[in-house]
């Protein structure tokens, strides 16, 4: 089946119009048209799929939200319940490479200080900053949107990300299994997976989004007008909480991969920079 292709020349996150990469101007304008790929394609062991999606997006863009890529990588393969391709990109990308060389030094002040054991297990939970994945979670369903419903005006949306939790509450299963019995796609070996339900008559949507089998967001979206009075209220209240007080996701891994992670974390580059 052919995929559908995105039209229009303009950003799918700023909505600014887009110009033509010119080689003779450096450096390269904000404006300049790249490609973003939904999610990041550095989830993806080799050899990468042929089908996954990528979108029109400016340089402006594409840079701000750079770091955020390799956050993910480190967010959505640490899980103890990762499946296969989430351990060899566990292996390969985040313990040699992140981790080894150095980078993304924040998170990994982030998982050392907030360390902690789970009793009568073999498990260890830790706490890193929220806000950077509920705004990824909110530019990986904007591009989603972008890709399969070219038309759907999301730029009046609110967008509210819900991280779902290894053992989900009532409301949470309740979400699971309404949007677990929409419309389904993957893109790798079940590295990236999604069910999706957009009205566009309404111009709403539920998405449940999971990378690795483990890592899983539901993210609702419509116009803010639409939203009764207790949503308003919990909307304000995050915004609140988001600005005043530490807003955190807690993963869980076994304590035989943090001890190991602790290995490359624990480098001189590491050591250097604290």
């Amino acid at each position: 089946m052919k995929l559908p292709k995105p039209t229009g020349n303009y950003c799918y996150l700023c909505n600014k119009p887009l110009s033509e990469y010119d080689s003779n101007l450096k450096p390269q304008p904000d404006d300049k048209e790249t490609k973003d790929h939904i999610p990041p394609d550095c989830l993806f062991p080799k050899p990468k799929p042929s089908n996954l999606i990528s979108v029109k997006c400016c340089y402006r863009c594409n840079q701000d939200h750079s770091e955020f890529d390799t956050q993910l990588q480190v967010m959505a393969s640490l899980p103890f319940d990762r499946n296969p391709a989430g351990q060899r990109t566990l292996d390969e990308k985040v313990f040699q490479g992140i981790f080894g060389t150095g980078r993304q030094l924040d998170l990994q002040l982030q998982v050392l200080s907030t360390i902690r054991n789970v009793p009568n297990s073999n498990l260890a939970r830790f706490n890193i900053h929220g806000k950077p994945f509920t705004d990824g979670m909110i530019q990986i369903t904007k591009g989603l949107l972008r890709f399969f419903y070219p038309n759907f005006d999301y730029s009046k949306n609110h967008f509210i990300v819900i991280p779902l939790s290894p053992i989900p509450s009532e409301a949470q299963t309740r979400l699971i299994q309404m949007l677990g019995q929409r419309q389904y796609d993957v893109r790798g070996d079940r590295v990236f997976e999604f069910w999706r339900y957009v009205d566009e008559t309404k111009n709403s949507g539920g998405w449940m989004i999971t990378f690795y089998q483990c890592s899983a967001f539901v993210v609702l979206h419509k116009p803010p007008e639409t939203f009764n009075l207790l949503t308003k209220l919990r909307m304000l209240w995050n915004k609140i909480r988001a600005k005043f007080l530490s807003d955190r996701f807690q993963i869980v891994s076994s304590r035989h991969w943090i001890n190991y992670a602790k290995q490359f974390i624990s480098l001189p580059g590491f050591a250097k920079a604290l």
